[in-house]
């Protein structure tokens, strides 16, 4: 039998590796993320909001609070791999304790944010994320401590600057629907409720005082969003 010449059998190799290449950057090769297009989007899911410190002028003590909720709307804008969204949000967290004593009421956030966020594509069904967001975050108190008499000890709204850090995993169901799961830190600069007339906590007058408190969230975000009339991006002519 006539052996085969070393430069066929050389030949042949060369060529079944540069397919092997040519394949696996198929496989990996970024998708097309030229389109740019509108998107409207549901969100929900479980908010913790760390414990802090209730400070008044002549007093102070620990609060903390129950795991909580949260649901909101999102609207934004996407070119390529980077998104720009406004995002509405509602949070709520019972009220565990004030200063030691067992307390009713909660602490409610809604946060009117501006995000951006960028997406991981490296062609995978599912694709991470990151981002940040700023804006403003309305803070309502409402808190009494029954165990010691103390009926509303604060029901008032405060307006505070917001900031967010976001990281996750999309899903394409399909071209017009995306489903996210996010983690999404919120933060606020220190919250001020006034606290009521005449109110005693432990025997001392902390009426018509201003509380100042904290206000950092740590939260699971659920979103489905429907995408519309998503177009290729304007290329270089021909």
């Amino acid at each position: 039998m006539q052996r085969m010449p070393f430069r066929v059998i050389a030949g042949g190799v060369l060529i079944a590796l540069m397919n092997a290449a040519q394949t696996n950057a198929q496989l990996l090769q970024f998708p097309d993320l030229h389109e740019v297009g509108f998107y409207v989007g549901g969100e929900g899911g479980w908010t913790s909001l760390e414990d802090d410190v209730n400070r008044l002028p002549n007093k102070k003590g620990p609060e903390t609070w129950r795991g909580g909720f949260n649901v909101g709307v999102r609207a934004g804008y996407e070119w390529a791999a980077m998104r720009l969204e406004g995002e509405f949000r509602y949070q709520n967290n019972d009220a565990d304790s004030i200063a030691r004593h067992p307390a009713k009421g909660d602490r409610t956030a809604r946060p009117l944010l501006v995000n951006a966020i960028y997406d991981l594509r490296v062609g995978w069904p599912v694709s991470p994320h990151f981002g940040a967001g700023i804006g403003a975050v309305a803070l309502h108190d409402r808190v009494r401590v029954p165990i010691i008499g103390v009926g509303q000890a604060t029901d008032r709204t405060d307006w505070e600057f917001g900031y967010q850090a976001i990281a996750g995993l999309r899903y394409d169901i399909n071209p017009r629907f995306t489903f996210d799961i996010d983690y999404r830190y919120l933060g606020t600069t220190a919250p001020r409720f006034s606290t009521r007339s005449g109110l005693v906590i432990d025997g001392t007058p902390v009426g018509n005082l201003q509380e100042t408190s904290g206000y950092r969230s740590h939260n699971v975000v659920a979103s489905l969003s429907i995408h519309f009339g998503a177009q290729p991006l304007a290329g270089p002519a021909p």
